[in-house]
């Protein structure tokens, strides 16, 4: 008598027969997975109503144009604004040192701000949610904490890639009409700040190069007396070779303290119409506005990435009891 053949299950090793079970598992749970994506979907969106919003108030700069004013500002100025902060190579770079210094950061600590939150003006540390209450150690860590806050979360200073200009931002949660305020505040600070430094600057060089004239000059006159009294005293020293020789080396000092006297006066002059003429100015194209719409949290995206992550879940775990029911 033949045996019996194996009856053996042999599901496993027929192709897609797995595949078509778990999409069999999956049209089954279908109303499942949409109520998992669903309410993956609202809470996502309940998440996003949840997190305070953001508001960003941007003022557009347009670069300058003048290399030879923007070279001679970078070697004036890099290094100046922190000592520690590494050299700026550009503009860009330079303007988001001076922004985040202390010298632009801690004055406006000292001002009220128009909130749109509260009818009186508050100040920044109200707006940043620090309470200055305290010993005076307590004071001075909010105080750095405050500094470090505007410098790196609060005020933003990038170039846009498309355009070319320079962006300085101020993004706030809860209150658009100090974002607003406090960009337009340090765009100010930082025009200021230029002038400030610029003026300063050109006035120092003007005073070294003015002082080193008035030295100059007296040794000139020195140089023209000695010059003088040697030929007055010497009238007949082009018939000594040594007396002549002295005189040439007489006329050729003169002639050095003249040369320096001239460039002196020339550099004088320079530095008075510098002074004025190249006064360096940030160019604002766009004034800042009172933003409207908030930047985060983006409502749109915590909805979509909610509904994504309940359908994964409803796939899982369609499948997961599909393997389970298999198994038993």
């Amino acid at each position: 008598m033949p045996m019996p053949k194996n009856t053996a299950d042999t599901s496993a090793i027929i192709p897609g027969q797995d595949v078509s079970v778990i999409i069999r598992a999956i049209w089954k749970a279908r109303w499942w997975i949409i109520i998992l994506a669903a309410a993956g979907f609202v809470l996502g969106l309940l998440l996003a109503f949840l997190l305070p919003s953001v508001y960003r108030a941007e003022v557009t700069l347009l670069p300058s144009r003048d290399r030879e004013l923007n070279s001679a500002l970078l070697s004036q100025l890099s290094g100046f604004v922190d000592i520690n902060a590494p050299r700026a190579e550009s503009l860009e770079d330079l303007y988001r040192q001076i922004i985040r210094s202390d010298k632009i950061l801690e004055p406006l600590l000292d001002k009220s701000w128009q909130s749109s939150l509260s009818d009186d003006p508050v100040s920044l540390y109200q707006a940043l949610g620090l309470d200055l209450q305290g010993s005076r150690m307590d004071t001075l860590r909010i105080l750095d904490k405050t500094l470090r806050m505007l410098s790196d979360d609060v005020i933003a200073f990038h170039r846009d890639r498309s355009s070319g200009f320079m962006i300085v931002s101020v993004e706030l949660a809860k209150d658009p009409l100090l974002a607003k305020g406090l960009v337009s505040e340090v765009t100010t600070s930082l025009d200021e700040f230029l002038i400030t430094f610029h003026t300063s600057h050109a006035a120092e060089q003007r005073a070294f190069i003015g002082t080193r004239l008035e030295t100059v000059a007296l040794e000139l006159a020195d140089a023209e007396n000695m010059l003088t009294e040697f030929e007055l005293a010497n009238r007949g020293y082009l018939e000594s070779p040594q007396l002549k020789q002295h005189h040439g080396e007489l006329e050729r000092h003169v002639a050095s303290k003249n040369a320096v006297w001239i460039e002196l006066s020339r550099q004088l002059e320079t530095a008075r119409i510098d002074e004025h003429r190249r006064l360096i100015r940030i160019n604002i194209l766009d004034d800042a506005r009172l933003p409207i719409r908030a930047v985060r949290p983006n409502k749109a995206i915590f909805a979509f990435f909610g509904a994504v992550l309940g359908l994964l879940a409803g796939l899982i775990s369609s499948v997961w009891a599909c393997g389970n029911t298999r198994s038993q």
